[in-house]
């Protein structure tokens, strides 16, 4: 299953307007925001009788798990293919390994409603949303919203840059900041206790870079963490993946590149790339010349020239561009990498 999936939900005085982009969206926010009444809206269009008044305008099929008593989750999805499948609330079992190789290997899009983290599975920071609701006359209009597309302005004069990767990011990111300390933090998963327990006492401005296209558990806990410790001045940058910088900046080019970048769901199959990462770093494979073929284990010189690294300057963020001309004596300067 690929593509972007559009619906329009009416009922009386009541509209809710979204896209599905990715193979798994999360949906939080505080009570009585609406992301109830958009579950059971949904369940109850889905009913026999369509005496109910609800309309829902999607190009995609579409079904809403509720919590049954004589089937287990295994049993009432087992023939459920190419579908949007929505999750209400304090479903405990999406947070388990068995249910995260189903969404890896059955090919459907997934929609949770949860408050927690979903730590087993792979999700973008872009496809966590809130509901958001405006006024169009007597009608109440209800809208995903990102929950991580704004941060607040932080300097860019940095004592540390910490990757989320150990490996090709890594040594491609240590060559490129060239006069900044560039450390590991040897995973998603150990950035925080990565972050806590730091040993430098100098390190009071930090760039975290990390894939944000797989960073999407890991979000909340590491800006709650950077609000907690203020005095690190903690900022976090989510390309994609590094293999997507790489594809970005025409390091590894092909002739359908573009049209792949300016619009990836519709060619990124879920059931064989259950993140868009993974897809990314399929091209580079695929498509790196021979002779300075790309591996996530070793990175080749050729990806580090400075001829690539120019390239690769020209995608980032504007603050980053520079940040090699920055010393602790400049003069400071305010961003946001959002």
């Amino acid at each position: 299953m690929k593509g972007t999936f559009t619906f329009k939900v009416d009922y009386r005085n009541l509209t809710f307007n979204f896209k599905i982009i990715r193979n798994i969206t999360i949906l939080q926010g505080d009570s009585a925001t609406g992301k109830t009444t958009l579950i059971n809206l949904l369940a109850q269009s889905l009913l026999p009788k369509k005496r109910h008044g609800i309309s829902v305008i999607t190009n995609a099929k579409y079904y809403v798990y509720t919590e049954s008593s004589d089937r287990s989750w295994k049993e009432t999805l087992e023939n459920k293919k190419e579908m949007v499948i929505f999750f209400e609330e304090n479903n405990t079992f999406i947070h388990t390994h068995e249910f995260a190789r189903y969404v890896a290997d059955s090919g459907n899009y997934f929609v949770f409603i949860t408050r927690d983290p979903i730590k087993d599975l792979p999700y973008s920071t872009k496809e966590i949303y809130s509901i958001g609701c405006h006024y169009n006359g007597f009608k109440h209009v209800y809208e995903f919203n990102e929950v991580y597309k704004n941060f607040p302005y932080l300097d860019n004069n940095f004592d540390l840059i910490i990757t989320e990767d150990s490996k090709s990011g890594f040594q491609f990111f240590s060559k490129f900041f060239c006069n900044s300390k560039v450390e590991s933090a040897n995973g998603a998963s150990k950035f925080i206790t990565y972050l806590d327990t730091l040993s430098n006492p100098d390190a009071h401005n930090i760039l975290c870079i990390a894939d944000g296209a797989a960073f999407g558990c890991y979000i909340r806990d590491l800006v709650e963490f950077s609000m907690d410790n203020l005095d690190k001045r903690i900022t976090i940058w989510l390309p994609e993946s590094f293999e997507w910088v790489l594809l970005k900046a025409r390091v590894i080019s092909f002739d359908s590149l573009t049209q792949i970048l300016n619009n990836p769901s519709e060619y990124i199959e879920c059931r064989d790339y259950v993140s868009w990462e993974r897809f990314f770093t399929y091209l580079v494979e695929k498509y790196s010349d021979e002779k300075w073929k790309y591996t996530k284990g070793e990175l080749d010189p050729y990806y580090y020239s400075e001829k690539n690294k120019e390239k690769i300057k020209g995608t980032l963020p504007k603050e980053l561009q520079n940040i090699n001309n920055t010393t602790k004596d400049s003069e400071t300067k305010k961003m946001s990498l959002f």
